[in-house]
């Protein structure tokens, strides 16, 4: 039979791989993941040109939620202290929607959760839209049609971010972000 002394160390090794696997992650850099250019491809073409960020990388699993201040309840997010994308599972909408605010950082700025959420909400529905209908001269103002942007809908929002994006930046940065 086993000694005591010997027992207690097996039990241990034992029970710590059994937990390191269900809190395992899986962590790639950003452009050896699945989806990744791809995604980045459907931002550039629509809303214009932002260097891909090699930097990230993307880290599948339980584990980094842990590290994250409410991340028990969130599916995805994107950690821009330790420069990393975090998934609970390798769907690759939640890859999509965190390249969004990736997106949006890099285009623009870091934007309040309120403002960007939205807009990253939109940018990663896949959903079709027409061809917008200009109206020849009949807009408001970029700045009214922003304040008024909770009006729109999700195609009317991804015209007019296009618009923003592509606005020159002391335009975009006389926006109100809130």
């Amino acid at each position: 039979m086993f000694s005591a002394p010997i027992v207690k160390p097996v039990i241990v090794s034992i029970f710590s791989l059994l937990v390191a696997g269900c809190l395992h992650a899986d962590c790639t850099k950003l452009s050896r993941t699945l989806g990744a250019w791809e995604f980045w491809k459907v931002f550039t073409d629509a809303y214009g040109a932002a260097r891909f960020p090699e930097e990230l990388t993307v880290c599948t699993g339980r584990s980094y939620f842990f590290e994250v201040k409410g991340g028990a309840k969130m599916q995805s997010a994107l950690d821009r202290q330790k420069g990393r994308i975090l998934r609970r599972t390798p769907m690759l909408k939640y890859l999509m929607h965190e390249l969004a605010h990736v997106y949006l950082d890099t285009r623009w700025k870091v934007l309040p959760y309120s403002v960007a959420e939205p807009l990253v909400l939109a940018m990663s529905d896949v959903s079709k839209c027409e061809s917008p209908q200009g109206a020849a001269g009949g807009n408001p103002p970029l700045r009214e049609r922003w304040v008024n942007r909770k009006e729109l809908s999700r195609c009317g929002l991804l015209a007019l971010l296009a618009e923003v994006l592509n606005a020159p930046e002391a335009t975009r940065e006389s926006l109100p972000l809130n």
